[in-house]
């Protein structure tokens, strides 16, 4: 359960890491 947690947190900084340097 701890594995799935530290994933999604992941996945998440990866989406707003390219939107920001998009922007």
């Amino acid at each position: 359960m701890e594995e799935r947690g530290e994933r999604s947190q992941r996945q998440q900084m990866t989406l707003p890491t390219p939107i920001s340097l998009s922007s």
